[in-house]
């Protein structure tokens, strides 16, 4: 059944209020350029450190011994393909990130980095949609700073609950927007994409699969 069209407020005025309160936009970006700096002061991007043996030990000897991606992404599916894991789009980034920073673990944090910061705004994003206050909105993105579960996808490298966080909170934006959008049935199909692509990211992130439908 085609939804029903309800009045739609504009996206930024969904995000951050009223479109002419600038002040209250301002401030916001002055929260989000403390963060980023208090968030780099944490975690150390920049940093020089040696990759950790938890997941690198098995992935190093796979991303060195295959010239290629493809052959690296290839490695890696079959080797984890034993344990019933197919998680095929972060080992395509993972031969990525490889095949142009190699040893050099300052970039592959630094983009661990934004992806994280991506995830922090997409969490104020989505609650501000859901309707949610600015500072519960606040709030709620700064849980993926400072909760345990969100300080290790800061320095874990290689985890993918990052990523499907990510396709997450782009599911869930689609579907928010869904009552009030004309081109309702390619939102619908976008969202089936997403799914389809978390559950090749990280399966157990399907669980949260009900409450974007």
């Amino acid at each position: 059944m085609m939804p029903s069209l309800e009045p739609a407020r504009s996206w930024p005025s969904r995000v951050w209020g009223d479109a002419k309160q600038y002040p209250a936009a301002f401030n916001l970006a002055t929260i989000l350029a403390t963060g980023i700096v208090v968030t780099a002061i944490i975690y150390l991007p920049f940093a020089a450190r040696p990759f950790d043996v938890v997941d690198f030990g098995d992935f190093l000897p796979l991303l060195r011994n295959n010239p290629t991606i493809l052959t690296q992404l290839e490695a890696l599916i079959r080797r984890y393909l034993d344990e019933g894991r197919l998680n095929v789009i972060p080992y395509f980034f993972i031969a990525t990130k490889w095949f142009f920073f190699g040893w050099l673990v300052p970039l592959w944090q630094t983009a661990r980095f934004l992806q994280m910061w991506l995830i922090v705004l997409g969490v104020y994003v989505v609650l501000r949609e859901l309707g949610v206050a600015r500072f519960g909105a606040l709030c709620g993105a700064a849980l993926f700073v400072v909760a345990p579960p969100g300080m290790a996808a800061w320095v874990r490298l290689t985890v993918a609950e990052p990523l499907g966080t990510l396709l997450l909170l782009l599911a869930t934006h689609l579907a928010i927007g869904y009552q009030e959008d004309e081109r309702w049935r390619l939102r619908a199909i976008g969202i089936v994409l997403v799914l389809l692509a978390i559950a090749f990211t990280k399966e157990m992130l399907l669980a949260a699969a009900p409450f974007v439908l």
